[in-house]
């Protein structure tokens, strides 16, 4: 049995060596056809190109190149110079000469039904073998087109130019004998010695920060000076008035300076943000008005709708859901012509919640939706206090809050 195991073995190395070539054959010419893709993706392909695209090219080939040149805006055959007319969004078109249906993506690809048969012709002269199974005369015309179209690289300017500095003549050289032979280039001057004596020893010129501000200097020195001119004469460079503190002319911050008009206390802050909510229209609807969506048309206002609708309806308890309806009403009629505060106010945004549905409850149980329920209104009192105890806002503020509603 030895010697049987030992007869397959060059069988079986055979068979790889030949799965391998196999596998190295199919590989042949992948570089041809990927460059000669390259090229044809460009604006218009010359004739000899286009020959040597229908010997070498599979039908996937050429459509891989299709694809490519209209997602270019180009027209999809590559001999055409002209860009692709994107017509109307549609799905299939009707070809009223042929009386046949296309469809309109296929006709996105080029610029005209001519270019159109046109490519689905010299599609189907393209060959189906594979490319390593072309003839050699086939691959050697397709290399002679791409080196006829294919864009030179420019040089490399020398690249080993070597740069020399002298410190005792304070001077710099640039040598390319090391690469060249020391040639100068076409059309540039040679590169010369450029001494930097002149440089360095020349002045430095330093300017001093002045220690007083300019129009103080100008006083004091006045003040040692009697002027020439008479004094009823117009001095207004001498009346101008220095805005800057004691500190000097650069520090104009204030630290004690509220931006965006924003205060630190709760109570005018809540004041403030609930006073800009409450408009005439959302009054009206908290009285049982229909609601009013013309302010929802503009762009500007319906972001901020959004925010403060997601933010104040998700505020409503449980209990209360019966209420959701009209509280979504008067949370979508609030006014937000100013800027909303930020969401990481939530203690804010919790005691204004409160006091919106506090206000819709007791105004609709006047209108007699439905009958009192002290628990409920028992659960709105202590949501608002808790959510003003949050806030810092005392007890004697807080029906001043209530009011605005």
């Amino acid at each position: 049995m030895a010697p049987a195991a030992n007869a397959r073995r060059p069988r079986s190395s055979s068979r790889r060596r030949k799965i391998k070539e196999e596998l190295e054959a199919r590989q042949l010419n992948f570089k041809e056809v990927w460059q000669l893709q390259q090229e044809l993706v460009r604006e218009a392909a010359k004739p000899a190109l286009m020959e040597a695209a229908q010997q070498l090219l599979q039908a996937a080939h050429y459509d891989a190149v299709v694809e490519e040149r209209s997602l270019e805006q180009l027209c999809g055959f590559p001999a055409c110079t002209r860009n692709i007319q994107v017509p109307e969004r549609k799905r299939w078109a009707v070809n009223y000469a042929t009386k046949e249906v296309l469809d309109a993506a296929e006709l996105r690809s080029f610029c005209s039904p001519g270019c159109r048969q046109r490519s689905h012709r010299f599609r189907a002269q393209l060959q189906p073998e594979p490319p390593y199974l072309r003839p050699a005369a086939a691959v050697a015309s397709t290399r002679a087109a791409l080196s006829e179209t294919k864009a030179k690289e420019v040089p490399k300017v020398r690249p080993r130019a070597v740069v020399r500095f002298s410190r005792e003549r304070q001077s710099y050289s640039v040598q390319y004998k090391d690469y060249d032979g020391g040639g100068a280039l076409p059309d540039m001057p040679a590169v010369k010695e450029a001494p930097r004596e002149s440089v360095l020893n020349g002045s430095v010129r330093e300017r001093m920060e002045p220690t007083k501000p300019a129009l103080q200097v100008k006083r004091e020195a006045g003040q040692d000076t009697k002027p020439d001119t008479p004094q009823d004469e117009d001095t207004d460079e001498d009346e101008h008035v220095n805005f800057s503190d004691s500190d000097g002319d650069s520090d104009l911050y204030d630290a004690d300076a509220v931006p965006d008009g924003k205060t630190s206390v709760p109570w005018i802050r809540a004041w403030a943000v609930l006073s800009g909510w409450m408009t005439e229209t959302a009054k009206a609807v908290l009285r049982g008005a229909s609601l009013d969506r013309s302010e929802e048309r503009r762009p500007c206002h319906k972001g901020r709708r959004d925010l403060l609708t997601e933010l104040l309806t998700s505020r409503l308890p449980g209990e209360l859901s019966f209420m959701a309806c009209r509280y979504y009403e008067l949370v979508s009629c609030l006014g937000v012509h100013e800027t909303l505060p930020s969401v990481t106010e939530h203690r804010l945004y919790d005691l204004l919640a409160a006091i919106l549905i506090r206000g819709l409850y007791l105004s609709d149980q006047q209108r007699g939706l439905f009958d009192l329920n002290h628990t409920q209104v028992a659960l709105l009192d202590r949501s608002m206090q808790e959510s003003a105890k949050f806030m810092g806002i005392a007890e004697e503020e807080l029906p001043m809050l209530v009011q605005i509603l």
